[in-house]
């Protein structure tokens, strides 16, 4: 299995709609994602980030970093394109093979 990460650590800027990226982007990425090796998706909040008082990051996990290539490959740029529409913060993006 394979963890990926979508982290915004800057989340402190205007324009950010996290409503609509809980309630609206993960919905969609689900559609297109599960059954093609998307097995779980989440969204964690913490306000105590050290860096910048706040982050949202979006916890998803593939049975296979097969799946998560193909699946980046198919819906990769219609993905981020939607997700633009309600972060204007940069993502930095962890991909983690699970050992538990």
């Amino acid at each position: 299995m394979l963890s990926v990460y979508v982290k915004y650590s800057d989340i402190s800027n205007q324009g950010n709609d996290f409503d609509g990226y809980v309630g609206n982007h993960i919905p969609f990425v689900r559609e297109k994602l599960v059954g093609e090796g998307l097995l779980e998706i989440h969204v964690e909040a913490s306000d105590s980030y050290p860096e910048n008082g706040s982050l949202i990051q979006a916890v998803m996990i593939f049975d296979s970093a097969e799946s998560f290539e193909t699946c980046m490959q198919s819906h990769g740029n219609v993905l981020a394109a939607d997700a633009s529409k309600y972060v204007t913060a940069e993502p930095e993006i962890l991909v983690a093979k699970r050992l538990s």
